[in-house]
């Protein structure tokens, strides 16, 4: 008996166990699962995909934990830290499992960061995507880009802000632009001093 006995059920092909039901859990390439479902493997490959081929209206995975800042919703983990977590607050951590912000990026190694980078065709000659600052249902809010203005790949750093009146429906206009030469314009191209 099964439920009396608290006995595991494994399941196997061609002789092999793959897959074993105990009272802890559902284990898959393991016969001593630690959680309700504990999937197991020394593959070179991926563990595990989960796929809806409903191009239209398919959802991927659902994941539900505690609103709390002391739990976790979802963790990825390689060699001996967490590398992304998400906390159950809605916080994400990319380092670090307490980020203090809605996105908190922690690191030892001051030459990396965040890399914003597009590609229209012309490669390194793409303007970068857009830092954007909205507000709730505003999709036009001011920004900052990197603009590309020479043959190589020179880039200007663009502060778009100006308004006129109560006009929320077009792109604010750039109000400051660094460029390549480090020289800064203020309601104006740089110019050289």
């Amino acid at each position: 008996n099964f439920l009396n006995g608290l006995r595991p059920l494994a399941f196997g092909v061609s002789g092999t166990e793959r897959m074993r039901l105990t009272s802890t859990g559902l284990g898959i390439g393991t016969t001593s699962p630690s959680h309700a479902i504990d999937v197991s493997t020394s593959s070179a490959t991926w563990a595990g995909a989960i796929k809806n081929t409903d191009a239209t209206n398919g959802y991927g995975l659902f994941l539900q934990s505690a609103e709390s800042a002391s739990k976790a919703i979802l963790g990825a983990y390689s060699g001996s830290s967490y590398k992304f977590y998400v906390r159950g607050d809605g916080n994400v951590g990319i380092g670090t499992t307490s980020p203090s912000d809605k996105i908190e990026l922690f690191t030892t190694d001051t030459d990396s960061g965040i890399n914003l980078v597009a590609n229209n065709g012309s490669n390194q000659l793409s303007h970068s995507p857009k830092l954007k600052f909205n507000g709730e249902y505003q999709s036009n809010g001011p920004f900052i880009q990197g603009l590309n203005t020479g043959a190589v790949g020179y880039k200007a750093l663009v502060f778009n802000t100006v308004r006129t009146g109560n006009d929320y429906t077009t792109l604010p206009a750039e109000a400051m632009r660094i460029d390549s030469s480090g020289r800064v314009g203020i309601g104006m191209s740089p110019t050289a001093y």
